[in-house]
């Protein structure tokens, strides 16, 4: 495989990996959704009946070495937050909080992850757990981490 063809390859799962919406606009599904399912759509579901857990949506992040596309890390993770005055803080700040997350997921399989080999879960945790505290500007919701997966590349 060429070198240009690797590259175009990386690009294009890096666009779906950021614009999961634009690839169904694709697919041939509704551009423009409901209200009501436009917010189904958008929460996360809870794995938890706790009212302390705050869920996301999936995290993913590719994979590149050796000048190519080796696949996508999937990452399924929600904050305990039992205070309820940060809970509350946590959930208006959705969007930044995703953003932090994702960030840290990023950086992990472009600086920590090695291909072929297992993911560090601890690690992960710590950039993510350090990201979600940032972002909140402090501590007090414990990042919890339900599962992390890697997705092979062609």
């Amino acid at each position: 495989m060429s070198t240009k063809t690797r590259f175009a390859i990386l690009v294009c799962a890096a666009l779906l990996t950021a614009a999961p919406s634009a690839s169904l606009a694709f697919a041939g599904k509704a551009s423009t959704p409901k209200k009501d399912e436009e917010q189904e759509g958008r929460q996360a579901k809870k794995v938890t009946s706790s009212e302390d857990y705050v869920p996301f949506d999936t995290f993913s992040s590719p994979i590149a070495a050796k000048y190519g596309f080796q696949g996508i890390m999937v990452v399924e993770a929600g904050l305990d937050v039992p205070d309820a005055k940060l809970r509350a803080r946590a959930q208006a700040m959705g969007p930044k909080l995703r953003d932090a997350l994702r960030t840290a997921l990023a950086d992990y399989t472009y600086r920590h992850y090695r291909v072929n080999s297992s993911p560090d879960a601890e690690k992960l945790a710590q950039l993510m757990q350090a990201a979600a505290d940032q972002a909140l500007g402090q501590p007090g919701a414990k990042l919890l981490l339900a599962s992390v997966m890697i997705q092979p590349g062609s």
